[in-house]
């Protein structure tokens, strides 16, 4: 048994810029994603983690690094927890026809069709089986180990919580803070039997330990 603690990047200027930027490595933090990410490597130290991972988008890299300084580690980049692909929606802002398409793709998702997918993107059943992926790599040797994942916002909640076994989806995404915000830590608890992975929710997007001010989508 063991813990894997995933964090949301920090703010980043696609976020400044309120753009779909799920395959795009042109944007970096900002500052306040820096102090974020700083914050959250002080936060996380007591939890003797000894691995880090993380998705290869360069947000995601930069706050890897700037929690692992102070740790002394050095983190791993894995395909498997970037970001989902939003296909043809890649670049656009978030707003107008494109915001409304994804909004009702993830209403799709959660209604059951798996394989719905933006034009160009990956569907439902595509990231929740490269997740898994990416939590077997991680698992891969000693399950005992406490590890993070530098991930992302889209790709935890909506991936996550179909994989772990003591969540209700029929009443888990009407509660209010669902949404991931920057440098969010969420963690779940794994277990293996009979070479079967089994996932419980443990913590789901704290930030409580940002100021109010320094919190952001």
């Amino acid at each position: 048994m063991s813990e894997i603690y995933f964090l949301r990047h920090g703010q980043s200027q696609s976020n400044v810029e309120n753009r779909f930027a799920n395959g795009n490595d042109g944007y970096p933090l900002t500052d306040q994603g820096r102090r974020q990410a700083e914050k959250a490597s002080a936060f996380l130290r007591s939890r003797a983690i000894r691995k880090v991972y993380t998705s290869p988008i360069h947000r995601a890299v930069q706050t890897a690094e700037i929690v692992c300084t102070k740790w002394g580690l050095t983190p791993v980049v894995i395909d498997e927890i970037r970001e989902f692909s939003v296909g043809i929606f890649e670049g656009k802002r978030i707003a107008g026809q494109a915001r409304e398409l994804y909004v009702d793709l993830k209403k799709r998702w959660a209604a059951g069709e798996m394989d719905t997918r933006i034009s160009g993107g990956e569907s439902h059943r595509e990231i929740i089986d490269r997740l898994w992926k990416g939590i077997e790599y991680a698992l891969e040797g000693d399950e005992q180990e406490p590890v993070l994942m530098v991930s992302h916002g889209g790709l935890l909640s909506m991936a996550l919580p179909y994989m772990c076994d003591n969540l209700d989806l029929t009443t888990f995404y009407e509660q209010e803070g669902v949404f991931i915000r920057n440098c969010s830590v969420t963690s779940v608890q794994t277990r293996t039997e009979n070479s079967r992975i089994s996932l419980s929710l443990m913590e789901w997007a704290d930030d409580s330990y940002l100021d109010v001010s320094e919190r952001s989508f």
